[in-house]
């Protein structure tokens, strides 16, 4: 399975969107995050990876009811 398969279907997506509103998770935070890791891919040194979690992380959440 690649990596991100989970979000190349529509209801995969949805899925995703519901787990993270119960777990009280911003979906896009974490689409952005995983966006983050993939930027990162085929690096052999991630270098800034965690600053840039950190920076992402460190915004005010937006978490839709």
């Amino acid at each position: 399975m690649r990596p991100l398969a989970l979000l190349d279907s529509e209801t995969s997506r949805r899925r995703l969107e519901q787990i993270c509103r119960d777990r009280g998770l911003d979906p896009a935070r974490v689409a952005e995050l995983v966006a983050i890791v993939r930027s990162q891919k085929g690096k052999l040194r991630r270098r800034g990876l965690f600053e840039q979690f950190d920076e992402l992380l460190s915004e005010p959440e937006k978490v839709e009811p």
